[in-house]
């Protein structure tokens, strides 16, 4: 859903860039706000990564520690790597709750404003036929 949501916002920004609204604008900020909350969640600030700063472990990072330590046993996993998979369910709460509002509502506003405003078609967006 993240890149789904990304992929239209990049479409929705082609689209404000022949109608003017500051309402429009707000909305499209407050997309790309969420969508850059739920990148840093998922992935980790790459600024940091590629400064070797460190931080605590992504999302993604958990995840793949939480399969990879249970790959190939048969043992009931271990302390840490149920601590790993509760914090992991913990990060995850809200990137699901982000993404649940940006698709039910954000969207369907986002679309309706750049139907009301005349926009060019963007991708997942019906048009109305006269």
């Amino acid at each position: 859903a993240n890149n789904e949501l990304s992929d239209r916002l990049e479409y929705y920004q082609g689209a404000a860039r022949i109608v003017s609204s500051e309402q429009l604008e707000t909305m499209l900020d407050s997309m790309e706000e969420k969508l850059d909350q739920v990148q840093l969640i998922m992935f980790g600030d790459s600024i940091k990564r590629s400064l070797e700063i460190d931080q605590a472990p992504s999302l993604n990072n958990r995840i793949n520690i939480a399969i990879n330590s249970g790959i190939g046993t048969t043992q009931d996993p271990t302390e840490t790597s149920a601590m790993v998979k509760a914090i992991a369910e913990e990060q995850l709460t809200p990137v699901i709750e982000i993404l649940k509002a940006l698709l039910d509502e954000a969207v369907p506003a986002i679309d309706a404003e750049l139907t009301r405003l005349g926009a060019p078609w963007t991708p997942g967006r019906i048009i109305e036929l006269d």
